[in-house]
């Protein structure tokens, strides 16, 4: 995302989107966006509707698909998924972190990992014990180089 015009409205930071052309903004824990600056304060205006309950953001560990990766990220709301019929998904929010900024997606609910201690000095052994695991298939493929191989050639079995 790339900013240009930020302003506050009613106590709520409003930021431009160059890149999506869209006005976006947090609102009741719900990120949201705007085509105009009209429209994202109107929204900011009107009052939340009364017979929803408002989602409190949960902290969480998303479990990424390559190798054995958590990143931490906040659940701002859920949602139907759109490929399995009564199944949620959640919409999370990275935070940035030294190589990716934020981001924002949908989750299937069975990625999300509570935020605790227990689950960091799990996600810590996980971690380490893939390392372990690379380090012992490096070894491994040294190893084999070294190894003499069965001399059989076809023409030696007719």
């Amino acid at each position: 995302m790339e900013t240009t015009i930020k302003t506050t409205y009613k106590g709520i930071a409003v930021s431009y989107d160059e890149q999506g052309n869209r006005w976006e903004f947090t609102l009741r824990g719900k990120d949201r966006y705007a085509t105009t600056l009209k429209l994202a304060k109107e929204a900011i205006d009107k009052p939340p509707p009364e017979d929803k309950r408002p989602f409190t953001p949960i902290e969480v560990y998303v479990s990424e698909s390559y190798g054995p990766s958590y990143r931490r990220a906040v659940v701002t709301s859920l949602a139907p998924s759109k490929y399995s019929y009564g199944r949620y998904e959640a919409w999370v929010t990275y935070k940035p972190d030294s190589h990716r900024g934020s981001k924002r997606e949908k989750v299937a609910l069975d990625k999300l990992y509570a935020v605790n201690p227990e689950n960091d000095k799990i996600i810590q052994l996980i971690t380490k014990n893939f390392k372990d695991q690379e380090t012992l298939s490096d070894m491994e493929g040294k190893l084999k180089k070294k190894m003499q191989g069965a001399n059989i050639k076809p023409e030696d079995h007719d």
